[in-house]
């Protein structure tokens, strides 16, 4: 039966039929004139009939209407939502579009419950906001940080498990500290902290395994006179280790070394302001003026230590024998989730688009083989050749282990040249063919020197041109090494590419010598390969010095800002190696207006 069967025949009986005239429809009574209109009956009120039901009147009636265009006849509106509510625009839907669900947003911005088989976010209101969150904000809020990191960094003994030890220095004066849970053996460091002339300051733990119990703790500055810090613990996934291991700037440290970093902002240390900080080897910061004590801690305060101290985890550490000593400045204003979906984590997307750093407990490149294909399947052979995956070679018989060469470029030196520069290109001009620029006229080029070491078991042999290696190039009128170097300008946080450029060599040599021990042991005399017979020796090395002509990028158009210079060898494998993972050095560098700085 029809939906509104009942209704319609509950409604027949009040209808009237045409004046001193016999029933209403149907065939009318003899003698009579026959009723031929036709009407539809309008259930829901909004001037439109239901077109499933029409009747034959002799006049227009109330309830019914000539037309019958109403598309949804149970609902004034005409919009009834997926749920079928009328007028209801889904409001009765659940996050997860269920109809009538119990699914919800929690103050991750995540649909949980109901049917998505989700727990809500851990159950803590950090901002005092009412809900029970932990991602409406970030873990310090939205201010300007600079984090410090010691990343599984070694007892100078050997003894133990690596530390991982992390200070975030915050815009408002405020400190957290941060370790990743590990063996800490009978570790003899000091936690703490001092203002300059060590008459005040604290010690918040000594000898007594303090990270292991205190894996976080904020401390804050309550900012009158000689008050001490303010120590809070917290033991919460909202601080959990975020490692800067894909964003960091790293800092090389020797065992006992000391270097001075500049801070992005004023920091605030008891109620002095400070713009650099001594960086220690040995979990320790220093502020201000004097000597940085060594590796011997001592309780804090101490009034025979001048500069003011910060001392996440003071014992003798190593960095020089393992582990890493990095840096990161976070800008204000921003609380984003990281690619692992920590709020203002340090997760980001390397080459591979593999999620790494941050609390993924993954490096940058993890994904890349030994020939530096993501997810590829070439591995080391028993001779130390790169094998299988896209390289073409099969593994080597270890009783007769191939001897290659392998060139590796010079970080150091490349940090040691760099420098801005202006050149004008012409309308012809070779440049623009080889792509060593973007386009004509006067162009901005970032420059530097390439440096190649051969730290191989064979000299890398090119030999006389013309050969496999060279081809002709009609602007210079000679012949190059095709594929020497590419080089790349790279965004820090998104490795995307900001300035990219080429190199072909056209005289590969020995310039000199890279390991003098490695060039004794297979004869080299360092001086053998010329431009006429080209080549670098075992333990030898080629430079390409920063005013030869394609040894820059164009950063013409690239805006002021800080970026990963990356300098690439045999960038397309053509010359057989023993490793081609070691082929790239990058160097992070600081560029404003026609000033490079390196950033340590």
């Amino acid at each position: 039966m029809p939906r509104n069967t009942l209704f319609v025949f509950a409604l027949l009986p009040l209808l009237t039929a045409c004046p001193g005239e016999g029933n209403i429809g149907g065939d009318p009574t003899p003698g009579e004139e026959e009723c031929d209109d036709v009407y539809y009956v309008d259930v829901d009120g909004d001037g439109l009939g239901d077109p499933g039901f029409p009747v034959t009147l002799c006049e227009g009636v109330d309830g019914y209407v000539t037309n019958g265009d109403d598309v949804e006849p149970d609902c004034a509106t005409n919009d009834t939502d997926e749920c079928g509510v009328c007028a209801g625009g889904n409001a009765n839907q659940d996050c997860a579009g269920v109809c009538f669900g119990t699914a919800w947003v929690d103050g991750c911005s995540d649909c949980v419950g109901g049917t998505t088989d989700l727990q809500p976010a851990w159950p803590a209101d950090w901002d005092a906001d009412g809900r029970p969150d932990v991602c409406d904000q970030c873990p310090t809020g939205d201010q300007e940080r600079f984090i410090i990191q010691w990343g599984g960094v070694p007892h100078y003994s050997g003894n133990g498990d690596p530390f991982n030890v992390s200070v975030e220095l915050q815009l408002d004066g405020s400190i957290l500290l941060r370790y990743a849970d590990q063996e800490v053996f009978d570790a003899s460091a000091t936690v703490g902290l001092q203002a300059e002339g060590g008459e005040v300051g604290q010690t918040l733990a000594i000898n007594d395994g303090w990270p292991m119990s205190n894996l976080n703790t904020l401390l804050d500055w309550p900012g009158s006179g000689d008050d001490p810090y303010d120590v809070t613990a917290i033991d919460a996934p909202l601080y959990a280790w975020n490692s800067l291991l894909h964003v960091g700037t790293t800092h090389e440290l020797a065992d006992d070394e000391v270097i001075t970093v500049d801070l992005p902002f004023e920091f605030g240390f008891f109620g002095a302001g400070y713009d650099s900080v001594q960086l220690s080897s040995n979990g320790l910061l220093a502020f201000g003026a004097g000597d940085v004590p060594g590796y011997d801690n001592s309780p804090l305060p101490n009034n025979l230590i001048d500069p003011a101290l910060l001392a996440p985890f003071w014992d003798d550490l190593n960095p020089a024998a393992g582990g890493v000593v990095q840096s990161f400045h976070a800008p204000g204003g921003v609380c984003d989730r990281d690619c692992a979906g920590v709020w203002g984590g340090y997760a980001a997307l390397d080459g591979c688009g593999q999620c790494s750093g941050g609390t993924t407990g993954l490096a940058a490149g993890e994904s890349l083989d030994c020939n530096g294909d993501c997810g590829g399947t070439a591995e080391l052979d028993e001779c130390g050749l790169c094998v299988g995956g896209n390289t073409g070679l099969k593994p080597s018989d270890p009783e007769s282990c191939p001897n290659l060469p392998d060139i590796i470029p010079g970080a150091e030196y490349l940090g040691e040249t760099i420098s801005i520069d202006y050149i004008d290109v012409g309308d012809d001009n070779c440049l623009v063919a080889e792509g060593c620029v973007d386009g004509t006229g006067v162009r901005k080029v970032l420059r530097f020197g390439t440096q190649v070491g051969n730290i191989g078991t064979a000299d890398m042999v090119l030999g006389v041109p013309p050969g496999p290696y060279f081809h002709w190039d009609e602007c210079h009128g000679h012949y190059h090494y095709e594929d020497y170097a590419d080089y790349a300008l790279l965004d820090p946080l998104s490795g995307s590419p900001a300035a990219t450029g080429h190199k072909n060599g056209f005289c590969l040599l020995d310039s000199g010598t890279y390991d003098q021990e490695l060039a004794d042991e297979y004869g080299s005399s360092c001086g053998y390969y010329t431009c006429s017979n080209q080549g670098v020796g075992v333990g030898c090395m080629d430079i390409y010095g920063a005013g030869l002509a394609c040894q820059w990028v164009d950063i013409t158009d690239t805006p002021d800002g800080t970026y990963n210079l990356v300098v690439t060898l045999n960038p397309d494998g053509n010359i057989p190696e023993l490793d081609l993972s070691n082929n790239s050095a990058t160097i992070t560098v600081a560029v404003e207006g026609d000033t490079v700085t390196l950033v340590e």
